[in-house]
This record gives structure tokens, C-alpha cells and sequence, in this order.
């Protein structure tokens, strides 16, 4: 008789407890989650939180300088020199 008692407090203990961990895992599962989500809201555009870029033309950009430079008969020559340069 005090057998089974013991027995049945040992399971209901042990029950208790399988509650108590899966409540403890669920909750951890859901604050991670959480914060994925927070860090998925997070967008960062540009090279300034907060702020877009300014979409340029970088190849016509590349062709002046190379026209301005390093062509046969440059706008600027020799003769001009960039400070750093000399």
C-alpha cells in the first residue's frame, strides 16, 4: 500500500517536472525567436545607418577619367600635377 503511494508521488513528481522542462524549452524557443525576428526588421542600406545611397553612373565616370588621363592626348598632361602625386 505505501508502496504504490511512494510510486504514485514518484511519477506525478516525475510528470511534474516533463511539464516544467518543456515549458523551460518552449519559452527559450520562443525568446529566440524573438530576437531573429528583431534582427531580421534591422535593414541597414548605405554606408550610413539610417540613410539611402545614391545611385551613380560609375562607368561613364570610369571613361572621363580615363579620357581626362590616360589617353593618348589627355585633357590633363603632364604638366598638371596633383598634389601627393609629385
Amino acid at each position: 500500500m505505501w508502496r504504490r503511494s511512494r510510486e504514485r508521488r514518484r511519477a506525478a513528481e516525475r510528470q511534474r517536472l516533463l511539464v516544467e522542462d518543456d515549458i523551460m524549452c518552449l519559452t527559450t524557443l520562443a525568446t529566440m525567436g524573438d530576437e531573429d525576428n528583431e534582427e531580421r526588421e534591422r535593414v541597414y542600406v548605405g554606408s550610413v545607418l539610417g540613410r539611402r545611397t545614391i545611385p551613380r553612373n560609375r562607368y561613364s565616370g570610369y571613361m572621363r577619367l580615363m579620357e581626362d588621363y590616360f589617353v593618348e592626348n589627355p585633357v590633363y598632361g603632364e604638366t598638371c600635377s596633383v598634389a601627393g602625386f609629385e
